[in-house]
């Protein structure tokens, strides 16, 4: 239980999502030589999972180790001289780190500049990532490319108007009362995201090759949208309007899903090639529904939905960083097969995946940010000597090693 906890903890520090209760927790544990050994074991094994170029690409958690330290010497150095010292949280979970990062070697491997690499196939052909792009197509057919249009109002669709914020997301502002409800549809390509604040005041955020159709105004008993791909929403709560969210797949024997709520925080990943649908919830209570069966979820339960039709939802627990990590920023990778990951990345990066050799045992694990050219992704995966790539344009062939 406590290696358990301790990996949640690391998780959470890393990638600064830890709350003030787990840094009390984390402090208190790091105080035993025996929670400290199995922190440093942890550590060493997420920081090896990466590889850097130069020391302005260490790790987040070293850069907050060093943080810490330098607010508490600055707080230090303004206290009076007979105050006594004030060892707050984050500086007693620094300096835990940083005794652990020191005493078992670690230090060396993050401070040491790495040997010259003979340069790999895909740096000579690095493709960017993906970023803020969309087109939405309004009820009358027009398209607007979201991503070369200018801030502030786009369009009128009855009494909403649609803005273009300087944030470079989309709202729609309804303006009084709406006789006839209209629809639109967000949808991003290959290599787009883009965050959308529907008419009721809905948040959603929409990963790479996903679309959402919604009305321009929500009217009547309930609040409906259907989605093709990923989503994270985050629903207005309005208990006699409940918010639905339709998945529907183009081929006739594959299942859909709804799901309901009145206010909450879940993410659906329902892209048409997977052979699964999943739903997470991360905050207040949903009902996925498929055909006559349904299932309540809690916080942190996923329900998924085999697409055959021929299976009922299977309900688990899983790593909410991992179902996240797209919505966050990072790509995070748990035993994931190389297939997998490269879909992934075809999203993302908008490329074309190519297999030579066996892929059944290439499992990978790791973290990486989404903002890194697809060189950075390609080179923490030919680290572990499993596999090489070779980049042809918008193709990148894997070859099993």
């Amino acid at each position: 239980m406590k290696q358990e906890r301790l990996q949640q903890l690391l998780e959470a520090y890393i990638f600064d999502t830890i709350t003030g209760e787990g840094r009390e927790e984390l402090a208190t544990l790091l105080e035993t030589p025996e929670a400290r050994s199995l922190f440093a074991t942890m550590l060493q094994a997420q920081l090896v999972q990466h590889t850097y170029d130069t020391a302005d690409e260490l790790p987040a958690v070293y850069a907050r180790i060093q943080a810490g330290l330098e607010a508490h010497i600055r707080e230090e150095r303004k206290a009076p001289v007979l105050q006594p010292r004030r060892f707050t949280t984050a500086w007693k979970v620094a300096a835990a780190i940083l005794g652990v990062v020191m005493a078992t070697g670690i230090y060396f491997l993050l401070s040491r500049q790495p040997a010259a690499v003979a340069p790999i196939s895909q740096l000579q052909h690095d493709l960017p990532p993906g970023g803020n792009k969309a087109v939405l197509t309004l009820a009358n057919g027009t398209k607007i490319t979201l991503d070369s249009a200018d801030n502030g109002a786009l369009a009128q669709q009855g009494n909403t108007r649609i803005i273009k914020l300087d944030s470079g997301q989309l709202a729609y502002n309804v303006q009084g009362q709406t006789a006839a409800v209209t629809y639109n549809t967000l949808a991003t390509p290959r290599g787009g995201q883009y965050q959308v604040t529907l008419p009721d005041g809905t948040h959603v955020w929409l990963n790479a090759e996903s679309s959402l159709y919604f009305p321009t105004a929500f009217t009547g008993e309930e609040r409906k949208v259907a989605l093709t791909g990923e989503a994270y929403f985050e629903v207005a709560p309005k208990a006699d309007q409940p918010f639905r969210v339709t998945v529907a797949l183009p081929a006739p024997d594959r299942q859909g899903m709804m799901v309901e709520v009145l206010g909450t925080h879940f993410n659906i990943n329902a892209y048409p090639e997977e052979k699964t649908i999943h739903t997470t919830l991360l905050e207040g209570s949903v009902k996925a529904i498929t055909g006559n069966t349904k299932v309540a979820m809690q916080p942190g339960e996923q329900a998924s939905l085999p697409v055959n039709g021929n299976s009922a939802f299977v309900v688990s627990r899983p790593n909410l960083m991992q179902v996240m990590a797209w919505k966050n920023g990072y790509f995070r990778f748990k035993g994931d097969n190389i297939r997998t990951i490269m879909q992934q990345l075809a999203r993302w990066y908008d490329i074309t995946p190519v297999y030579e050799g066996n892929m059944e045992l290439k499992n990978f694990s790791g973290t990486i940010s989404r903002n890194e050219n697809i060189s950075g992704v390609l080179k923490m995966l030919e680290a572990t000597d499993d596999i090489t790539f070779k980049v042809e344009g918008k193709k990148v062939i894997v070859y099993a090693r």
